[in-house]
């Protein structure tokens, strides 16, 4: 098959980059763009995808990616239904090789699962660019900046031809908040990821999760007495004591922790050193890392009771 591109859309873009004085790379990266777009022109979903009923437009994502999308371990356990109500809303799109989807330190607004290709994940360190991990086929990107609101901690970049699902911020967040037990274990899924990125883990996601799970643990069992929850993290003390006006899935959560503790009348919570909560971490990333099983009932798993009889044997 022969591609044919148009020399006006290259002397075009030849000539843009000439006048802004764009580096070589842009530069590359634009007419990849202009040739990607000829190379897919057959393949590309969108326009037809627009003059479709709803309906329609539903069943073809839902038979083209969900089968792709399930298998996303962000998702791992979460509800048909809710995969239900967010694969029509992604968008599929082509990049070309080399293309950033995602920058360091860009506000995200976009969530991303890869349907084909490979990218890299890379950090600018003192200048120089390094690959911290390398996301494939069925892997996901960029939900810690949408769910926490803060900037992108790595760029994302194709090594090849990619096809990319984009959903983004505000459907995303919106059906989540619909779906609050889907809601629960996808964040606990989220925490397990940011485990084993190691730099790119979000302490800050962890810890309200924690203090989360700890007030809902609390409210069913000691509702009556006297409690004091304690953290070592000063903003997520900071953000339960004060009034928001964001919408971050950080924020959504902080509203579900400041209900609970309106529920638990005898409960204080405190700021502590990290030095003084080390036991309770680790018991958090016990817990977390248990991917089998997301409840227990009387006796909690010998790999938490481990941990605290060693605590006890050693104060």
């Amino acid at each position: 098959m022969i591609f044919v591109v148009s020399e006006d859309n290259v002397e075009v873009a030849q000539e843009f980059a000439k006048q802004n004085q764009l580096s070589p790379r842009i530069q590359d990266q634009i007419l990849s763009h202009i040739c990607l777009k000829f190379k897919t022109e057959s393949l590309q979903q969108k326009e037809t995808m627009n003059v479709l009923p709803k309906a329609i437009r539903s069943s073809v994502a839902l038979y083209l990616f969900l089968p792709i999308v399930q298998n996303v371990s962000l998702f791992r356990g979460v509800s048909r239904d809710l995969l239900f109500q967010l694969v029509p809303e992604m968008e599929a799109e082509y990049y070309p090789p080399k293309e950033d989807v995602i920058l360091q330190n860009e506000s995200q607004t976009y969530f991303y699962i890869i349907v084909s290709g490979a990218l890299y994940l890379l950090v600018d360190i003192d200048g120089c660019e390094q690959i911290i991990g390398k996301a494939v086929v069925r892997e996901s990107f960029g939900e810690i900046g949408v769910l926490l609101g803060r900037p992108q901690q790595y760029a994302v970049r194709t090594t090849k031809i990619s096809q990319i699902l984009c959903l983004s911020r505000k459907p995303f967040l919106n059906i989540l908040r619909d779906n609050q037990e889907d809601e629960r274990i996808k964040m606990r899924n989220l925490v397990q990821k940011t485990l084993f990125l190691g730099r790119v883990a979000s302490p800050l996601l962890a810890e309200i999760i924690g203090v989360y799970e700890a007030l809902s643990w609390l409210k069913e069992r000691f509702s009556r007495t006297r409690l004091v929850v304690e953290t070592d993290n000063l903003l997520v003390k900071q953000a339960l004591e004060e009034n928001l006006v964001n919408y971050s899935y950080f924020d959504s959560l902080v509203f579900d922790c400041k209900t609970l503790i309106q529920e638990l009348p005898f409960l204080s919570l405190s700021a502590v050193k990290k030095l003084t909560n080390q036991v309770a971490h680790c018991l958090a990333s016990a817990s977390v890392s248990m991917s089998g099983s997301l409840e227990w009932d009387t006796n909690p798993p010998s790999l938490i009771t481990d941990v605290l009889i060693f605590d006890m044997n050693n104060t």
